[in-house]
């Protein structure tokens, strides 16, 4: 009876270890990735920006904003606390799980914004416009966007959702297209 017993914990011993192993490496393909397209602040000489988090990483790329370089970016990474990552994983779980969105182009909302993840398994894309967010799903992409900040070091490549970073706009606008814009309409004014 005893050696029953023993057989049987050693199963059980075995089992949690397994799962154990597959849960670690589950979690360590977990990622959210954000990226943010050329109108996402109205500015159009605004660089095009990508961040991904993984479990213990993070990713970033700017797109490069000197004349005859739009659409090249520099890459970069960092090492980063797992309970950033798990962090952050909650609140976009939490903030983006029970809104329907709705995928296409609008000329009144073109998307901006592009939040992917592979996390619990699922694999979720959300397109939208900034201006269609709640109050706590911005908070959620602004503690991504913060991460930014976090020292970086360079790095030759790394692959990131292309919509948005490769999109065209139907050709660059001047610096100071503003300034022309108001000075048409005050003269059109004037007359």
């Amino acid at each position: 009876m005893k050696k029953g017993y023993q057989i049987l914990l050693h199963v059980v011993v075995i089992s949690l270890c397994v799962c154990s192993v597959q849960c670690n490496t589950e979690d360590k393909d977990e990622k959210i990735t954000l990226t943010l397209g050329i109108n996402f602040s109205n500015n159009p000489a605004s660089p095009r920006i990508g961040i991904e988090i993984r479990h213990n990483e993070l990713f970033f790329c700017r797109e490069r904003k000197k004349e005859k370089e739009w659409g090249k970016y520099n890459f970069y990474r960092t090492k980063i606390n797992p309970k950033v990552f798990l962090m952050i994983k909650k609140e976009v779980l939490h903030a983006f799980r029970d809104t329907v969105w709705i995928f296409g182009y609008s000329n009144n909302f073109p998307i901006t914004h592009q939040l992917n993840y592979f996390l619990n398994n699922k694999k979720r894309i959300i397109e939208f416009n900034g201006s269609m967010l709640r109050e706590n799903q911005i908070e959620v992409i602004n503690k991504i966007l913060s991460l930014q900040e976090l020292k970086m070091e360079r790095m030759d490549y790394h692959a990131f959702p292309v919509k948005l970073l490769t999109e065209k706009f139907p050709g660059y606008p001047p610096d100071n297209i503003l300034d022309n814009v108001k000075y048409w309409r005050n003269d059109s004014i004037a007359n």
